[in-house]
């Protein structure tokens, strides 16, 4: 009996250990981090912050969020990426509120046809135990 107290509290302390672990890196840290992965093409990495279902919202998509699944985002990043060869984000400003992570960046690329643009966007973030959750978009549009 007194074995099993032990292989408990183990699992206790190995879990809460799992949990301080996380808190270590915080909301604001783990959004820079996916910026960064962004702009070194590492798509498979920035699905890997993310939760399995990740709420996504994207004005041009209509007005709802929408569930997609982390494992399609490396697919969905690089198609991006092929429309606008030489895509990169900048972070402009960061604020974190809770688990809330507000983010003003200035996207750059250049379109297949060779033509050169800039992008002023906020994404709005929900951060949980160190995975991102909700991502809402919001830009100017053509």
């Amino acid at each position: 009996m007194q074995s099993v107290g032990v292989n408990e509290e183990n699992i206790v302390l190995t879990k809460t250990l799992e949990m301080q672990a996380r808190k270590t890196v915080s909301n604001i840290e783990t959004i820079k981090h996916l910026y960064d992965l962004f702009n070194q093409r590492k798509w498979q990495e920035i699905a890997n912050l993310c939760t399995e279902d990740i709420e996504v919202l994207n004005p041009k998509n209509g007005e709802q969020f929408q569930v997609k699944k982390s494992t399609e985002l490396p697919q969905r990043i690089a198609a991006i990426a092929h429309k606008h060869p030489g895509i990169t984000e900048k972070i402009l400003y960061i604020q974190e509120s809770g688990n809330l992570v507000y983010v003003q960046f200035l996207t750059k690329g250049q379109s297949k046809n060779g033509t050169h643009w800039e992008q002023l966007a906020w994404n709005i973030f929900t951060v949980d135990t160190g995975k991102i959750t909700k991502v809402a978009t919001y830009s100017n549009l053509p």
